[in-house]
């Protein structure tokens, strides 16, 4: 299920954390692999469960700030680009050599 929900969603877009009985290395390895971004046994301690969650949700909370800076950046870059650009063609227009 992982796996295929990972098609669809990056681990920063939707965060899982498993919560399993199963404590062996091999399982925790293998929910890892398959995109868990966290992995909790049971019986777990509320206070390592609540520090993971937060963890995570900085995580994408980083990730979304982000997305938003590069968002604004790019189209605050856009213009003057834009603006570089036509200079250049303009001046490069004036510079070939005269057609007949």
């Amino acid at each position: 299920m992982l796996r295929q929900l990972r098609l669809a969603r990056s681990m920063l877009d939707m965060p899982v954390i498993v919560v399993s009985g199963l404590d062996h290395p091999d399982d925790v390895v293998a929910a890892l692999q398959n995109g868990a971004n966290d992995y909790v046994t049971k019986p777990f301690d509320l206070a390592v469960a609540m520090a993971r969650i937060r963890t995570q949700l900085a995580a994408r909370q980083l990730k979304q700030a982000n997305d938003r800076f590069l968002r604004v950046a790019s189209h605050d870059l856009k213009k003057p680009l834009l603006l570089m650009l036509d200079v250049a063609k303009q001046f490069r227009e004036t510079r070939s050599p005269a057609r007949c």
